[in-house]
C-alpha cells in the first residue's frame, strides 16, 4: 500500500523519476499488480526517454514486452548476455564540452586552466600509448580511473572513520585482479592534500602508487579530472571507478543521455 501510494503521489505531482528512483521502488513493490502500473504509468507520463522514432519503430514491429531479471554483476540475462552501449566519439566531445563549460562557471581561472592542459596531455598520452600497443602487437588498454577521495572515504562516516589510505590501497590491490594483466592500465586521481606532508605507513602507502597517482592541485574538484580521463577519442575501453555517481555534476542537464551512460 505504501509503495502504490507513493507512486500515486509522484504521478499525480508529475514527479518523473530516474532509473534509480525506478529500481528502488522496483524492489519495494510487493506485488506484480503494481511493478505493471508502475510500468504502464511511467511509460505514459514520458517518465522513460523514448525518442519518438523510436517508440513508432516499436509499435510496428513484431515485438513484446516482459520482465527480465539481469545479473547486475555479469550483465547476463536468460536470452544471453547484454551488451555495452559504450560512449560514440560525438557523446564524448559533447562531454568534454559540458566538463569545461561546468568548470568555467564554477571555478578560478588557473583551475580551468590546469583542466585544460590535463586534458591535454592526457590525451596525448593515451593516444601515443595506444600506438604502441598496436605497433607491438599488445592488447589495447583498459583505463581505469578510479576517484581516489570517494573510495577512501566509502563507509567511514562513523565516530573513528576518516580518510583511509589502507582502504584505498586495498581496492587498488583488488582492482589489479579483475582486469588483464597486460591491459589493464590504472590512474589513481586524489586531492594533492592526501598526497602530502604524510608520515609512516600512509606515505609508504603514496610512494607505491607513484607510477600511476595524479594528485590534483588544492582549490580544484578532482572529480573533473577523473571524468575528463575517461572521455578520450581512442577506441578503447575506460572505467571510471566512484561511488558518488557524480550527482553534484550539472553534466546531465548538459548531455543527459551521454551522461547516464
Amino acid at each position: 500500500d505504501e509503495v502504490e501510494a507513493l507512486w500515486a503521489k509522484m504521478v499525480r505531482d508529475g514527479v518523473k523519476p530516474d532509473q534509480m528512483d525506478l529500481a528502488r521502488l522496483f524492489a519495494a513493490a510487493p506485488s506484480h499488480d503494481i511493478l505493471q502500473r508502475m510500468a504502464d504509468d511511467a511509460a505514459r507520463c514520458g517518465a522513460f526517454e523514448i525518442k519518438m522514432e523510436t517508440a513508432k519503430a516499436l509499435e510496428s514491429g513484431p515485438w513484446r514486452a516482459r520482465y527480465e531479471r539481469v545479473d547486475t554483476d555479469e550483465g547476463v540475462t536468460s536470452h544471453g548476455q547484454l551488451r555495452r552501449l559504450a560512449l560514440d566519439s560525438d557523446d564524448k566531445a559533447a562531454l568534454r564540452k559540458a566538463l569545461l563549460d561546468r568548470a568555467e562557471a564554477g571555478a578560478r581561472p588557473d583551475g580551468v586552466r590546469l583542466l585544460k592542459e590535463f586534458g591535454e596531455r592526457w590525451d596525448e598520452h593515451v593516444h601515443e600509448d595506444s600506438e604502441k600497443r598496436r605497433r607491438e602487437g599488445r592488447k589495447p588498454a583498459v583505463r581505469v580511473c578510479v576517484d581516489g577521495a570517494n573510495v577512501a572515504w566509502y563507509g567511514q562516516n562513523h565516530s573513528r572513520g576518516g580518510f583511509s589510505h589502507a582502504q584505498l590501497d586495498h581496492a587498488m590491490s583488488r582492482l589489479s585482479q579483475l582486469f588483464d594483466d597486460e591491459a589493464y592500465e590504472p590512474t589513481l586521481f586524489l586531492p594533492r592534500k592526501h598526497v602530502k606532508r604524510l608520515h609512516g605507513h600512509r606515505r609508504k602507502l603514496v610512494e607505491s602508487w607513484s607510477s600511476f597517482l595524479i594528485d590534483v592541485p588544492r582549490g580544484v574538484d578532482d572529480d573533473w579530472f577523473w571524468m575528463r580521463a575517461t572521455l578520450s577519442d581512442e577506441s578503447e575501453h575506460a572505467f571510471a571507478v566512484t561511488n558518488d555517481a557524480a550527482r553534484d555534476h550539472h553534466l546531465a542537464h548538459v548531455a543527459p543521455r551521454a551522461f547516464r551512460r
